[in-house]
C-alpha cells in the first residue's frame, strides 16, 4: 500500500509540474513571437542590416536545444506530451526567426542552416508516427542532448560576444524572449526532476546549462540597453544645453 501511495504521489508531481511547465512555456512562444515581430518591424524600416547584431549561431543553437527536447520527448518509452507539443511550437517560431536572419545575411551558409533545421523537424515528426522506437534511437537521444548542450553553450557565448561588438544595436535582441526562455528553463528543470534520474539526466544537464548561460546573456543585454539609454540621454542633454 505504501509503494502504491508513493507511485501516486510521484505521478501527481509529474503531471502537476508537467502542466505548470507546459502552461508557462506559452510565454516562450510569446517571447519568440515578439522577437520575430521585432525583426519584421526592423525589416520594414531598414531592409538590409536589420539583423546585424543577432547571432545566427545563437538562434540555431537555441533551435537545436528545443529540437533535442522534442526528440527526447518522442524517444522516451512513454511519449512525453509536455515536452513534445510545447517544443514543436517553439521550433516553428524559431524557423521564422532564422528565415529572417538568412534573408538579411544573403549568405549560403545561413540558408543551409535554415533548410537543415527544417529537414530535421520534418524527419523527426515523421519518426514520431512509428512509435515505439528502436532502443538504439532512444539511446541516440541522450547523445543528441549532450551534443546540443555543447552547441547551446558556444552559441549563447557567440551572442554575448556579438552584443559586446554591437552594443549600440542591442535593441534587435528581444528582452521578453530571453525572460520567457529563462522561465521555461526553470520550470523544465523542475519538471525534469519528476522523471527518473536515469532517464532525465540529459534534460537536467541541457536546461541547467541553458539557464546559467542565458542568465548571463540577459545580464549583458540589460547592461547594453542601460548604456545605450544613457548615451542617448547624454547626447540629448548636450544638444539642449545653450552653453555649448
Amino acid at each position: 500500500m505504501e509503494s502504491l501511495s508513493n507511485i501516486l504521489v510521484s505521478l501527481s508531481s509529474y503531471h502537476s509540474l508537467g502542466l505548470i511547465s507546459a502552461s508557462l512555456f506559452t510565454l516562450t512562444w510569446y517571447g519568440l513571437w515578439k522577437q520575430l515581430n521585432l525583426l519584421n518591424q526592423l525589416k520594414a524600416s531598414e531592409p538590409t542590416g536589420f539583423a546585424r547584431s543577432l547571432s545566427l549561431n545563437q538562434f540555431a543553437s537555441s533551435y537545436f536545444a528545443f529540437y533535442a527536447n522534442y526528440f527526447f520527448g518522442i524517444a522516451l518509452p512513454e511519449f512525453n506530451h509536455y515536452l513534445v507539443w510545447t517544443r514543436l511550437g517553439a521550433l516553428v517560431l524559431l524557423l521564422g526567426i532564422m528565415f529572417r536572419i538568412a534573408q538579411d545575411r544573403h549568405k549560403v551558409f545561413a540558408w543551409q542552416v535554415f533548410f537543415v533545421s527544417l529537414f530535421l523537424l520534418l524527419a523527426t515528426s515523421l519518426l514520431a508516427t512509428h512509435r515505439p522506437l528502436p532502443e538504439w534511437i532512444a539511446l541516440s537521444s541522450d547523445i543528441v542532448m549532450l551534443v546540443v548542450t555543447a552547441i547551446l553553450a558556444q552559441g549563447t557565448w557567440a551572442q554575448i560576444r556579438k552584443l559586446e561588438r554591437y552594443r549600440d544595436q542591442s535593441q534587435a535582441l528581444s528582452k521578453p524572449m530571453l525572460q520567457s526562455i529563462l522561465l521555461k528553463d526553470a520550470t523544465t528543470l523542475a519538471f525534469a526532476f519528476t522523471i527518473p534520474l536515469h532517464e532525465s539526466w540529459p534534460l537536467i544537464l541541457l536546461n541547467g546549462t541553458s539557464i546559467t548561460l542565458r542568465g548571463y546573456l540577459y545580464w549583458v543585454l540589460s547592461n547594453a540597453h542601460k548604456a545605450s539609454n544613457q548615451s542617448v540621454l547624454s547626447r540629448a542633454t548636450k544638444i539642449s544645453d545653450p552653453s555649448d
